[in-house]
């Protein structure tokens, strides 16, 4: 992608970005399902301490009657805008929420005031998905995102850095517009370069432990691994296999480097009896598990 702006740390004139797009969909649950993507992604990338700043944009009834009171707002109270916003003012005053300098310096109106019962009612029905499957999320009401054709929900991931990682929202309206085509939709962006960034300062720092890790020293193990990984991935362990086919003279510097808890080894003398090594690394016990009961023992005794 490109963009005509001055660049800055993190934002460049040539970037990369990694879009989803869900077409034809409307409705809470498909809003949802967007939402869940973007924490699968974050999740597998190992970055767990982000919230998703949500806001309820509307539809165009509802972006106008909020337009008027933050109009009203600004011509009763006279706030110090900047340039830029004296000029947002004039073509989309929606856009002044945008702005650093001037969202520090007033209190705008909340744009919940504008919801109307239809609007709540989307918001109540979305927040119980929310709460259900445990996704991170706080409102923030003065969240509307720079581009204009966002109906509906809008959303931002926070890491407590200055720029968001990511955004995006429902543009029901879009195809509409481009080419008369009746489809509505919800999407996202993630700044490629924002997230390299991010991931260079942020997760080096961390240290490489995990709970599981899969060791094999056959390709023909992969399929199994990657089965039971994708099982594992249900609860809230750290998991981890090696890419190269390795022997097993190299198995202690793995365990020096990852640390961890449990050890699961397939060789291809594993794979012909089908019984499977599993190691405690921390009380150096060692286990041999049927094949086909890998998961439900890990899951067992870990929870022991």
């Amino acid at each position: 992608m490109f963009r005509y702006e001055r660049p800055q740390k993190g934002r460049y004139r040539e970037f990369w970005q990694l879009g989803v797009e869900l077409i034809n969909a409307k409705g809470v649950i498909a809003d949802y399902q967007t939402l869940k993507v973007v924490f699968d992604v974050l999740s597998n990338l190992g970055i767990k301490n982000f919230t998703f700043k949500l806001n309820y944009l509307g539809n165009s009834e509802t972006k106008e009657k909020y337009k008027k009171e933050l109009e009203k707002f600004i011509e009763k109270n006279k706030p110090d805008l900047c340039a830029d916003c004296q000029r947002r003012y004039q073509t989309n005053p929606l856009r002044i929420l945008d702005c650093l300098i001037c969202k520090n310096k007033t209190s705008y109106p909340s744009y919940k005031n504008a919801w109307n019962e239809q609007d709540k009612n989307y918001i109540n029905e979305l927040d119980q998905f929310l709460d259900k499957f445990n996704l991170p999320y706080q409102y923030d009401y003065f969240l509307v995102r720079g581009l204009d054709y966002y109906t509906g929900l809008i959303f931002e991931v926070d890491l407590g850095t200055e720029k968001a990682l990511l955004g995006g929202g429902r543009y029901d309206k879009l195809y509409q517009e481009l080419g008369g085509i009746n489809a509505p939709a919800a999407g996202f962006a993630i700044g490629i370069e924002r997230l390299v960034d991010y991931l260079e300062k942020e997760l080096l720092k961390v240290n490489n432990k995990v709970d599981i890790f899969f060791f094999t020293s056959s390709a023909e193990a992969y399929l199994d691994i990657f089965v039971w990984k994708e099982e594992l991935t249900k609860f809230p362990l750290t998991i981890d296999y090696n890419l190269e086919i390795r022997k097993i003279k190299t198995l202690s510097k793995i365990i020096d480097y990852y640390q961890p808890k449990i050890l699961v080894i397939l060789g291809e003398k594993e794979l012909k009896s089908k019984k499977i090594v599993i190691k405690d690394c921390q009380k150096r016990q060692e286990f041999l598990v049927e094949k086909e009961k890998v998961v439900k023992w890990i899951i067992n005794y870990l929870q022991k």
